[in-house]
């Protein structure tokens, strides 16, 4: 009988969901097929600590992007965003906040992808999603769109009826 040889080499179990740091709420783990498969001999420990790093790259962008937005330099804010979503890619808060920057810069079709895309991917509850939504409808003058984000945001978020009506209010008196 032949002698058969077996290597044995150690496997470990690979988890497709992560907690996020500082939240109760699971969420996936977004990376492309690279960092995947970079990743998936790693241990569970050291794929947490690389999303950790490339959290707090995402959060130099966003604080970069924050910045311009506030010299009123649109254009440069949406492209910090753009490079902290390309660590990212479950943020809503560098979604939305490159939607704004869309919308400021009249580009409100591109405000409205970002936005849509937080909604169906990410949190369909999220209020500046539907807000930032609802102004761009505003500005493009679909008032069906509008009102249906309006009311979401107002379904959705229930504790919040105050700052929707001071956000409508403000977003009413610039038009």
């Amino acid at each position: 009988m032949d002698d058969i040889k077996c290597i044995v080499t150690r496997r470990s179990a690979v988890s497709t969901t992560t907690f996020r740091r500082g939240k109760a709420k699971r969420a996936l783990i977004n990376t492309n097929q690279f960092t995947f498969m970079r990743q998936i001999d790693s241990e569970p420990d050291d794929r947490v600590l690389a999303r950790e790093q490339r959290e707090d790259v995402a959060e130099t962008f966003r604080r970069m992007g924050n910045y311009e937005y506030r010299k009123l330099n649109f254009s440069l804010a949406k492209d910090y965003y753009s490079k902290g979503i390309q660590y990212i890619k479950d943020s809503p808060v560098l979604y939305v906040n490159r939607a704004l920057c869309f919308i400021k810069l009249r580009e409100f079709k591109l405000g409205i992808i970002d936005c849509d895309y937080v909604l169906a991917k990410i949190d369909e509850h999220y209020l500046r999603a539907w807000l930032y939504r609802a102004a761009a409808y505003k500005r493009l003058n679909d008032e069906p769109n509008f009102e249906y984000s309006v009311d979401r945001a107002r379904r959705f978020n229930r504790s919040d009826a105050d700052f929707i009506d001071e956000f409508l209010d403000k977003m009413r008196s610039l038009l």
